[in-house]
């Protein structure tokens, strides 16, 4: 069997055979490598992805897109029109800068789970809902953070996370922690 998938891959590209498996309404099971979507993805954890259009998205969600010949996983933040032309907005967790604007053509799909040894992440829970949506609002601003060093006192802290969240960090938790802190 080994022997069997060796010869395919050196007749076959890879990632156009992910790309085509996803484009034909595949749930696939891939294996991941990099440091970006840290600590959500580590280096060698597996993602199981799901194909998806671009108005099924949601803020936060993590996405999969062609990039030149290879794949991208980082999260979705928003869309933006450029020249009357929709492009989604994309950033690693762990990353500085966004990535330049993708086209909605590209998107192959998104990461439903997430597999590190005998454990399984669902980011389908609405734990993890949440969880993706207070990171994808808050990741321009905590990857400046972390890169710079920057100690954040708490005052300032808190009044980030009003202004971004429309709410004080100690009410939302109060709100919220039945959600956020069940399956921990």
């Amino acid at each position: 069997m080994e022997e069997l998938q060796e010869e395919f891959f050196r007749r076959h590209d890879y990632y156009q055979v992910i790309s085509l498996l996803l484009q034909k309404g595949e749930t696939i099971r891939i294996p991941l490598y990099g440091f970006c979507m840290r600590p959500i993805i580590q280096n060698g954890d597996e993602a199981t992805i799901i194909p998806t259009k671009p108005g099924n998205l949601r803020r936060g969600d993590i996405i999969v897109y062609r990039n030149e010949e290879r794949f991208k996983i980082h999260r979705f933040l928003r869309f933006t029109t450029i020249s009357d032309t929709l492009y989604l907005i994309t950033k690693g967790d762990r990353t500085i800068h966004f990535d330049p604007p993708v086209s909605p053509q590209l998107l192959l799909g998104k990461v439903t789970h997430v597999h590190r040894g005998n454990k399984t992440i669902n980011l389908e829970t609405l734990h993890q809902r949440l969880l993706h949506l207070l990171l994808g609002r808050l990741s321009p601003f905590l990857s400046v953070i972390e890169y710079k060093g920057l100690p954040l006192p708490r005052r300032c802290a808190s009044k980030s996370f009003r202004l971004v969240m429309g709410v004080g960090f100690r009410e939302f938790l109060r709100k919220h922690k039945n959600f956020l802190f069940k399956s921990l």
